[in-house]
């Protein structure tokens, strides 16, 4: 049962990736919501209290993708011509950027229950993988921080993005301290938290754009459009990464003695 599942789960991800390839917003959507549901009831059909907490993160990432889904049913995007209208540009960035805090608002209370689903777990001590847990997770925050350093003045514009990616490195480490997981709960948390990490860097850009522009007579006319023109397979590959590594942490946290 939990097998068939699994294996529905994955082809439920397979058609999100692919309606992310092909820039299909309903395949996108479903897919990705189909699968966040399947591991939900794969995890609540598994063993132990932490598996409760993993439920309650599939279903606020499950949440955020509807309420996305629900305010934004189209692409934002923003076109004009002649003298520039700062306060329209302005207005459209922060509809950008608001769509960012809501979806990371989302990982940011999945990633805290992962967090309390790790932490659930009894402690499996395993050195090598503790030490290489707070490695990777301080250098997932290390690569980050260097990626925004000149943005951090306008944290105060993205620091939703930024604690959600705080908390998805934090789980990582708690993978590998707390060992409960396993090498199969620890890498799905590292696949977990490297697309927080880049979402984190889209936001820091998309408050770069708030920044007044100098000289602002030499800015005419901006077109700016979300559709892209080619197969972004990085954007498909981190859409992969997220299903894939929320996946392996309901599998490793939910596994037979571990999951107490």
């Amino acid at each position: 049962m939990r097998s068939l599942l699994l294996a529905a789960a994955g082809l439920a991800a397979a058609v999100h990736v692919c309606g992310v390839v092909l820039d299909a917003r309903d395949l996108t959507v479903y897919g990705q919501l189909a699968t966040l549901v399947l591991l939900a009831v794969y995890a609540a059909t598994g063993s132990g209290g932490a598996r409760w907490a993993l439920v309650a993160g599939l279903a606020a990432l499950a949440t955020a993708v509807v309420v996305d889904a629900v305010r934004h049913r189209a692409d934002l995007a923003w076109f004009t011509y002649g003298p520039l209208d700062r306060a329209a540009l302005d207005a459209w960035i922060r509809q950008i950027l608001d769509r960012q805090i809501g979806l990371s608002a989302g990982t940011l209370a999945a990633a805290a229950c992962f967090a309390v689903a790790v932490i659930w777990l009894p402690p499996v001590r395993r050195r090598w993988l503790a030490v290489t847990g707070v490695a990777v997770a301080v250098g997932l925050v290390a690569v980050t921080a260097v990626r925004i350093w000149g943005s951090l003045d306008l944290v105060h514009e993205f620091w939703v993005p930024a604690l959600a990616g705080l908390v998805a490195a934090a789980v990582v480490a708690l993978a590998g301290v707390r060992g409960g997981a396993g090498r199969v709960g620890a890498a799905g948390a590292l696949l977990f938290a490297v697309p927080v990490m880049e979402a984190v860097v889209d936001a820091a850009g998309t408050a770069e754009s708030l920044r007044p522009l100098d000289p602002p007579g030499m800015h005419m006319s901006i077109a700016v459009s979300f559709a892209p023109s080619d197969v972004d397979y990085t954007l498909a590959g981190l859409a992969l990464a997220v299903l894939l590594g929320v996946a392996l942490l309901a599998v490793g946290a939910t596994r037979g003695r571990r999951a107490v």
